[in-house]
């Protein structure tokens, strides 16, 4: 029951005059008199596509923002696609997070199901073979400086373009700039690409530009019309960090003057034996610096940094905690074929510390990855996901916790071949239908195999029609019994079947009454 609870969400059931979801037995209606829970939460996401060993970022759009939610992001194949949470929502009121994917395998597809609070998203992602000269985005000596209240036209530079190729732009922070066409089709290759881009506030913002499969992110700013406008700097967010750690923060003014430059500095002097402070221009015309702290000792109060740049001044605060530690780790194991989960812990956790998993010893026995790549809610908790490709004694993985790492050992053994088995279906139950009437009922098969799928012996005829929706090699599957306007004389035996799996068979009437 877990494993189909956990797969309903990637389903999308199309139905005629009435709908009924079955599983296990039960029926549920699925009617408007009882809305899906996320139908407020997140907007659906577009299927994507990606070359091998690319990466891609992904907006998700929140509509109904869940104080401290719950995100969790995973793709159907690890062996096909990585998919994971990009950046962590830094603000309570902020409307988005990011998806970063990874194609691993050419030519496969994979679903990502993205979680947000109880609201659950799925769309399908292609992985491409590299090809010769594909499209790529040129380098941009100066990005253009966004006016507000006025249309600034912005240049998607791309190389070795291809007619029909379909492009977008997407505004992140979209309270901060707003763009009226941000998508079309590359009708005409040898015509410039230009979107006009309009401010709203003065602030910074990203963009996410897409041509075809390929990507490209910036990060713009939106300046005040007026040339006498006094400069402005960024917010910067506090922070925790653990000692012997480094991170690094971006400040950026805003209507920047050629006389001025940045200035960044402890709010009290004697902090200098807890942190170090550096300054970096990395852009100083366009107002664009990188301000990196060196934690050197444990200090419980928060420390103050003062940031100022003529006039203006921000401050913001860093907080130095003890290392984080994990909890002991004894030896994994996992099966060829087979995902196993292991739940890691962390003493001294860092909100918002990122998390890696690295193979060091035997990538061609297991896969590994993290559930969370960032961790969002300060717990110290992260499942370690491992997947067997091939028996050995020993494997090699490598986590880390922000700036502390741990080895694991993990062993793949080789899987107990189990027969197939179709899941989901009462076979003591009569389905009745009505005339015109869809039922869609879900299936799931125990121990699938690469090449099996679902099929029915069924033939349609002028009482009831059956269909299934699903691939090859697919866990899970939809079975649709469409009705006529006949009455049966006599209950239709519907019989399905997957290779090596024992066949099922139930009955459906379908009658007026």
């Amino acid at each position: 029951m877990k494993k189909l609870i956990s797969i309903l969400s990637s389903l999308s059931l199309v139905t005629s005059a009435s709908a009924v979801a079955v599983s296990c037995g039960n029926t549920t209606d699925n009617s408007e008199s009882n809305p899906q829970k996320d139908s407020a939460k997140i907007n659906d996401i577009k299927n994507q596509s990606l070359y091998e060993q690319d990466n891609k970022i992904v907006l998700v759009r929140i509509n109904k923002i869940v104080k401290n939610a719950k995100i969790e992001v995973t793709s159907s194949n690890e062996e096909v696609l990585h998919a994971a949470l990009k950046e962590n929502i830094s603000e309570e009121n902020q409307n988005y997070f990011l998806i970063e994917l990874i194609g691993k395998w050419a030519n496969k597809e994979a679903k990502v199901t993205v979680k947000y609070d109880d609201s659950v998203k799925t769309f399908d992602c292609k992985v491409l073979s590299q090809i010769e000269n594909r499209p790529s985005f040129n380098p941009i000596n100066e990005l253009p400086k966004i006016s507000k209240e006025i249309e600034t036209p912005f240049k998607l530079d791309v190389a070795n373009r291809i007619k029909g190729s379909e492009y977008e732009l997407t505004i992140v922070q979209d309270d901060i700039a707003t763009i009226k066409t941000n998508s079309g089709t590359d009708e005409n290759i040898e015509n410039p690409i230009v979107l006009n881009i309009k401010g709203i506030k003065v602030g910074s913002f990203d963009i996410i530009v897409n041509y075809g499969a390929v990507q490209s992110m910036f990060k713009l700013v939106v300046v005040n019309n007026d040339p006498n406008a006094k400069p402005e700097i960024s917010d910067i967010a506090d922070l925790e960090m653990s000692v012997e750690s480094t991170v690094k923060r971006e400040a950026i003014v805003f209507n920047p003057r050629k006389d001025l430059n940045l200035e960044v500095k402890l709010t009290n002097g004697e902090d200098s034996e807890y942190i170090d402070v550096i300054k970096t221009d990395l852009n100083a015309e366009n107002g664009i610096y990188l301000i990196e702290l060196n934690a050197k000792k444990v200090k419980k109060e928060a420390i103050s940094i003062s940031v100022n740049y003529g006039e203006a001044t921000k401050e913001f605060n860093a907080t130095i905690k003890e290392k984080p530690v994990f909890n002991e780790i004894g030896k994994l194991e996992v099966f060829e074929k087979r995902q196993s989960i292991a739940k890691i812990k962390v003493e001294n956790p860092i909100k918002n510390e990122k998390i890696t998993v690295e193979i060091i010893e035997g990538k061609e026995n297991v896969d590994a990855f993290s559930m969370r790549d960032w961790d969002t809610d300060r717990s110290g908790e992260f499942d370690l996901v491992l997947y067997g490709l091939s028996a050995t004694e020993k494997c090699i993985v490598k986590l880390t916790y922000g700036n502390v790492s741990k080895e694991v050992e993990v062993k793949v053994s080789k899987a107990e071949v189990k027969d197939p088995v179709i899941q989901g279906i009462n076979k003591e139950r009569k389905y009745e239908l009505n005339h015109y009437q869809s039922l869609s009922i879900l299936i799931y098969i125990d121990n699938e195999t690469s090449k099996g799928i679902l099929k029915t012996t069924f033939v349609k005829n002028e009482y009831l029609n059956v269909e299934i929706a699903g691939r090859e090699g697919d866990p899970y599957y939809t079975v649709f019994l469409v009705s006529s306007n006949k009455d049966t004389e006599q209950d239709q035996d519907v019989t399905l079947t997957y290779e090596g799996a024992q066949s099922i068979t139930f009955k459906v009437k379908v009658s007026s009454k």
